[in-house]
């Protein structure tokens, strides 16, 4: 096997002619994968159980057999069919918010969340 001027051995085959074996660039950083973002069910269910406002969202919601999904908007659906008054949809607004930036969304994508609920679901109109 050939040497190189310090005298680590080269490995034998062409691509590596130039690199000693057990040499690692000093500015390669282990990058660990980024944190996987919770549902909206997921992270609503922290909630379950709890005497708060979003402890009341969350059991309300676990209660009702017909949210099966695992979205904002989908909780969403199910509280208009249902009828859920102004109370909770404001609880809801204000738990999807804390969702998405507690959820490391961007910017973009807590924008997209917010306004999309805010718009196919606006404030009902109380008389």
């Amino acid at each position: 096997m050939k040497k190189d001027s310090k005298g680590t051995q080269l490995a034998s085959h062409q691509f590596s002619t130039h690199k000693r074996y057990s040499q690692r660039p000093d500015d390669q950083k282990v990058i660990s994968a980024p944190k996987k973002a919770l549902t909206f069910r997921s992270w609503l269910k922290q909630f379950k159980d709890e005497d708060s406002s979003y402890g009341d969202l969350a059991n309300d919601a676990f209660s009702d057999d017909s949210w099966s999904g695992y979205t904002a908007k989908s909780l969403a659906k199910s509280m208009k069919r249902y009828g859920a008054c102004s109370g909770a949809w404001q609880t809801f607004r204000e738990a999807v918010r804390d969702y998405s930036a507690s959820e490391g969304l961007t910017k973009s994508q807590r924008y997209n969340l917010v306004v999309g609920i805010t718009q196919d679901y606006p404030e009902p109109t109380s008389y």
